[in-house]
């Protein structure tokens, strides 16, 4: 009895060992060095203190990076706010740990998207209200290599937001209705038909404009906690977030939604990576995306109601 037991006890603590080693290990406690980041009163010619913040996420990310590479690791504090910028913590085989997180759980938003003022009613519908449009985004590539279909909108990505609600696109003026947009590349001009009731004199217009809006590419030791990324328009097949070659990966309790395509993307042989308490909702493609990765762990995550740009 007595050696089953003990054999009962070799497989359990195998077991655990398997999971153990099967997802991400930061040691956190090793970062030594703060940095504190405030888009609303801070600047990046600061030190980076906490009374006296940088103001990007991509200024702190240059510096926690430098400082990985003097084997200092680095925490990175985030004052609500939303910061609308493509950060990346790449280029860098340094070890020293880096966190990037909220102050407070989910005040944090990168966002893709631009504010746009000014939208004025069309002279020939009161009701719609047109602006000009620099963009050039045009349709995604066609998948090569295969007999599918795809409807012209799944290439699209544009995104129109109003008072934090996205709008549908549609491709031809007679498909407006209330809650839709429609996107005239070749005049230069956006038009929107607000739902009913809205007030476009006050309303928060915002317009997706940045396809990524992070990326960890070939960095150790990386945790992102808290954060919300939203309004990338990136094609159909890619991704507001990307984890790509990397090691020991925590992603805790962030939010990926209203993306156009893919929420979070881990992939080209990143390894011992976790992604726990995390929701990938209201994405145009899928939530998350796992290709070619090693030892993994998702945990307490959620993905719904994705693919409304296929659908």
């Amino acid at each position: 009895m007595e050696r089953r037991n003990l054999l009962v006890l070799a497989i359990l603590l195998i077991g655990f060992s398997v999971r153990g080693w099967s997802q991400a290990n930061v040691n956190e406690s090793s970062e030594t060095a703060f940095l504190y980041v405030n888009n609303l009163i801070g600047s990046d010619s600061n030190p980076g203190s906490q009374a006296y913040p940088l103001r990007s996420l991509s200024a702190a990310a240059g510096r926690a990076l430098a400082n990985s590479r003097n084997g200092v690791g680095t925490r990175v504090i985030i004052a609500p706010g939303t910061y609308r910028e493509s950060v990346s913590l790449s280029g860098s085989s340094a070890s020293a740990p880096i966190t990037m997180e909220a102050a407070s759980p989910g005040t944090v938003i990168v966002s893709g998207a631009q504010l746009y003022t000014g939208w004025q009613p069309s002279a020939s519908n009161p009701q719609i209200f047109v602006h000009s449009w620099p963009n050039r985004f045009g349709y995604c590539s066609s998948y090569s290599g295969t007999t599918m279909i795809e409807a012209p909108i799944v290439r699209r990505r544009e995104i129109i937001v109003v008072n934090g609600t996205p709008l549908t696109q549609v491709l031809a003026p007679s498909q407006m209705a209330p809650g839709t947009f429609f996107v005239d590349e070749s005049s230069g001009q956006a038009y929107l038909l607000p739902s009913n009731g809205t007030d476009m004199s006050t309303a928060t217009v915002e317009v997706a404009i940045l396809p990524v809006l992070f990326t960890v590419g070939g960095k150790g030791n990386v945790v992102l906690r808290g954060m919300t990324f939203q309004y990338a328009n990136s094609c159909r097949g890619t991704a507001a977030v990307y984890v790509v070659g990397a090691s020991n990966v925590l992603i805790d309790g962030v939010r990926f939604q209203w993306n156009n395509a893919q929420g979070l993307n881990i992939s080209n042989r990143t390894s011992y990576f976790t992604v726990q308490n995390s929701t990938a909702n209201f994405n145009g493609d899928t939530g998350f995306q796992a290709v070619t990765v090693d030892r993994g762990l998702w945990q307490s995550d959620e993905a719904s109601y994705n693919n409304w740009r296929g659908a």
